[in-house]
This record gives structure tokens, C-alpha cells and sequence, in this order.
């Protein structure tokens, strides 16, 4: 049983890692989006 304990432990490992990994994921949206509205933006002048 001392599985569980490992898992909890894992847990909180995984869940620091989702969050940066998710704030990387929205960066990396963020950026895509921004680009592609810039280049738009200068097109239309």
C-alpha cells in the first residue's frame, strides 16, 4: 500500500507541472493569435 502515499506525493508534482504547462500552452496561444491579428492589422493599411 505504500503505492498511495506515492501518489499523493505525485500529485502535487503533477499538478505544479499542468499549471506550467498550461500557462506555457496559453503563452504559446496568446502569441499565435496576436501575430496573425498584427499581420492583418498591417495588411489592411
Amino acid at each position: 500500500m505504500n503505492m498511495l502515499l506515492e501518489a499523493k506525493v505525485e500529485m502535487k508534482d503533477v499538478g505544479e507541472a499542468s499549471f506550467v504547462v498550461l500557462v506555457v500552452a496559453l503563452t504559446f496561444v496568446v502569441t499565435i493569435i496576436w501575430a496573425k491579428w498584427n499581420k492583418r492589422k498591417r495588411s489592411g493599411k
